[in-house]
């Protein structure tokens, strides 16, 4: 799974080339941070996290959702 977080749509068209080449479902945290769903991502696969090194931080806290995989230790995030 992969979930991205894009301001001008840099992001989007790295997490989109890297779905393709994986097969793997595309997230797009912009539209579940904007209507407030903080729900839980399950996935039984893995994970890759794609945003701009600005907004990494800050965007990603207010998905609670990413927050508490984790705190379990479930992913790690990095910004370049």
């Amino acid at each position: 799974m992969i979930l991205y977080f894009s301001g001008t749509g840099n992001s989007k068209y790295v997490a989109k080339r890297i779905a393709d080449a994986l097969g793997d479902a595309l997230v797009n945290l912009n539209d579940r941070i904007k209507s407030g769903d903080t729900s839980p991502v399950e996935t039984g696969e893995r994970v890759i996290i794609v945003t701009p090194s600005p907004a990494s931080t800050e965007q990603l806290r207010r998905f609670s959702a990413i927050n508490r995989l984790r705190r379990r230790g479930t992913i790690s995030m990095t910004a370049s």
